[in-house]
């Protein structure tokens, strides 16, 4: 790393900018690394059709999920006695939650709810990214959504390609 710059008076911004730059970005470079958290949004509020719905919001490739949560903020509803599945996924159908009718008041009800990487188990649960980054992905089946509303949170690590 090269030498860090002192800021005083006249051109401080430009040197507090230089500062920042001979300290490269965090995850650049080996060494400590940072753990970091892709948070996305599931609204069905106005209604979600049955299929595939992308929030957005992608896993870097190469990344390693290692763990997470999902905030349901408003109870999921279907307006026909709660028949609708609802899964979440990342790199293949139901890694993050399996799909799950909302009537079993489970993963589909307001609060913290699990997921499938489990922190403590990476080895066992853990998610590695192929080669091309992979959006969170939100599947509705059997009936559509009327309401429902959830942040998604999955914690990864960067990680380097597999060989």
């Amino acid at each position: 790393m090269s030498q860090l710059k002192s800021i005083f008076g006249a051109g401080w911004l430009k040197d507090i900018a230089d500062n920042f730059a001979a300290l490269a970005p965090i995850g650049t470079v080996y060494g400590n690394g940072v753990r970091r958290t892709a948070r996305a949004v599931f609204d069905a509020s106005s209604g979600a059709a049955i299929g595939a719905h992308g929030t957005g919001v992608s896993i870097p490739a190469n990344a390693i999920i290692v763990g997470g949560v999902v905030d349901v903020n408003t109870t999921f509803a279907d307006g026909v006695a709660d028949a609708a599945t609802i899964a979440i996924s990342v790199k293949g159908a139901n890694d993050i939650i399996t799909a799950t009718a909302i009537a079993t008041g489970t993963s589909w009800d307001a609060g913290l709810h699990a997921i499938i990487p489990k922190n403590n188990t990476p080895e066992v649960t853990g998610i590695k990214i192929g080669t091309a980054a992979k959006e969170i992905t939100v599947t509705v089946a059997g009936v559509a959504l009327t309401a429902g509303k959830m942040n998604i949170y999955l914690d990864y690590y960067e990680g380097d390609a597999t060989e």
